[in-house]
């Protein structure tokens, strides 16, 4: 079982770890029901597609714009507030 935080509010710039190679994934939080995390992606970076058999995954975009795929060979263009969502065994990325 992981261990449980007292916190509930946490900075994103707290978390962002910048990386000119691959795109970073920075834990915020991880519980036995879910695992929170920031990534922090310059342009042409990006994270694979791949797919969580037993939860959901949402993405946030907190600056900038970035190319979601969603699977079947769709991809969508996410801007700055927009909040994307994958069900459980959704190809993503």
């Amino acid at each position: 079982m992981k261990a449980e935080t007292e916190s509930r509010i946490f900075s994103v710039d707290e978390y962002v770890r910048p990386s000119n190679g691959e795109p970073i994934r920075s834990v915020v939080l991880e519980t036995n029901d879910s695992v929170v995390v920031v990534w922090h992606a310059y342009p042409r970076q990006e994270i694979a597609a791949h797919v969580h058999p037993h939860g959901q995954d949402t993405w946030t975009v907190i600056s900038g714009e970035a190319k979601y795929y969603q699977g079947n060979g769709v991809e969508i263009h996410l801007k700055a507030g927009d909040i994307a969502i994958a069900k459980p065994g959704q190809v993503h990325g």
